[in-house]
């Protein structure tokens, strides 16, 4: 149970890291797009995780099949999950889509007990169901709403939704399976970032051509490489290093509970940064969401 609660804190760290991320994000990815920011930020992290893993990590440890279950999470939670995000984020808007997302958190719990072959207890699940409900709310009643209007397409937007809260969930698990063994959460981390980077770069440039994959606009444009600098930092390497270590060493399900609030942990950050009003209906949803997370760690 120690180690469930401390990967659930890793796991909240990781989720902080995103909230902060977001708060500089905002111009660059209107510049830059959300698909091609994504790769950029993704492949800054692979520049600074990279390095480190390689003087500091157990790369020796990495076997090929452990190899073959990082790629896999790779490209099935990172490119393929960010993908579908961002097709329903344009389709529904920001708070549709984080509702659908949070759908990620059952979906891993119900994984986790199939592929162990246990059964669900109703503790568990009341305490997922709290958690994911309560992440639902905290979104739903946000009285900060985006500017920007969804396009057409709503049932391909819930499709998308769904389909990436699925590929979080199912990435996850791979990652999970992958450090079971000695394999290091940070040369995880490292190859996630870097084959996340390859893959989506392989893709964005054949589809869009090669001139988007030009780092020109984040040098050469005022007030976009610092703000982009600091995301990148923030989300692909200390993010994503934070919720790998809260994969090794907590339970997939607490792992998806604790790395999905950072919609919870962007409201103080709102209230003191930019000095929006957050509802009462935001803050009770994260405490049931809270609630949910700790009581679902206490059961392990």
């Amino acid at each position: 149970m120690d180690l469930e609660f401390v990967g659930a804190g890793a796991g909240l760290i990781a989720s902080f890291c995103w909230a902060l991320a977001s708060l500089f994000s905002t111009k660059v990815v209107m510049r830059l797009g959300t698909l091609r920011f994504s790769l950029f930020r993704v492949s800054f992290g692979a520049l600074i995780l990279a390095p480190i893993a390689i003087s500091f990590g157990e790369v020796r440890t990495m076997g090929r099949e452990m190899f073959l279950l990082i790629a896999a999470s790779s490209i099935v939670g990172i490119v393929v999950g960010e993908v579908c995000l961002y097709a329903a984020l344009r389709r529904l808007g920001p708070h549709l889509t984080l509702v659908l997302f949070s759908l990620n958190i059952p979906w891993t719990f119900v994984g986790e007990k199939v592929l162990s072959a246990q059964s669900i207890m109703p503790l568990e699940a009341a305490a997922v169901a709290c958690s994911c409900v309560g992440l639902m709310v905290c979104v739903a009643c946000r009285t900060h709403q985006s500017t920007e209007q969804p396009a057409n397409g709503f049932r391909a937007g819930l499709a998308f939704g769904t389909i990436a809260s699925v590929c979080h969930a199912v990435g996850l698990h791979l990652l999970a399976g992958a450090l079971t063994t000695a394999t290091d959460p940070l040369v995880a981390s490292a190859l996630r970032a870097g084959i996340a980077a390859l893959v989506l770069g392989i893709v964005i440039g054949a589809v869009r051509g090669r001139e988007v994959l030009s780092f020109r606009p984040i040098v050469s444009e005022k007030g976009i490489g610092r703000p982009f600098l600091l995301s990148a930092f923030l989300s692909s390497a200390a993010g994503l290093l934070f919720a790998t270590t809260s994969v090794a060493l907590a339970s997939p399900a607490v792992a998806a509970a604790s790395t999905s609030l950072s919609p919870l942990l962007v409201l103080p950050l709102l209230t003191l940064v930019r000095h929006e009003a957050i509802s009462s209906g935001a803050y009770i949803g994260g405490g049931l969401s809270v609630g949910g997370l700790v009581a679902l760690a206490a059961l392990r």
